[in-house]
């Protein structure tokens, strides 16, 4: 039997996932955004890991408390972005906006 201890701990968890800057479509409009101004739109010779590496570093400037982002995150920008720049990088390598990359990403519908 699930105890009501046990569902306000859930609840509380789900929360504060969701409520995670970096997370979601405008989370990685921002990074996907910030990263192409990092590389100057110019991808040719960026690889998974370095894209992954900059969208962490971008990630984990979202990561931080502030006021539109005042709760801590429950997970963690590496185990966010782990898998990206996977999705990410052909996109970006063809000049795709944030929108488009980020769908290929499977974080904007």
């Amino acid at each position: 039997m699930v105890s009501k201890l046990s569902l306000i701990t859930l609840a509380a968890l789900v929360t504060l996932a969701t409520s995670c800057a970096f997370e979601g479509c405008d989370g990685c409009k921002k990074m996907v955004d910030d990263v192409k101004v990092r590389f100057n739109n110019n991808f040719s010779n960026v690889d998974d890991e370095e894209l992954r590496q900059a969208l962490e570093t971008e990630c984990k400037l979202l990561e931080k408390p502030d006021e539109q982002n005042p709760k801590k995150c429950v997970y963690s920008c590496g185990r966010y972005v782990y898998n990206l720049p996977v999705r990410m990088l052909a996109p970006l390598k063809a000049g795709e906006d944030s929108v488009k990359v980020c769908m290929a990403a499977e974080q904007c519908q």
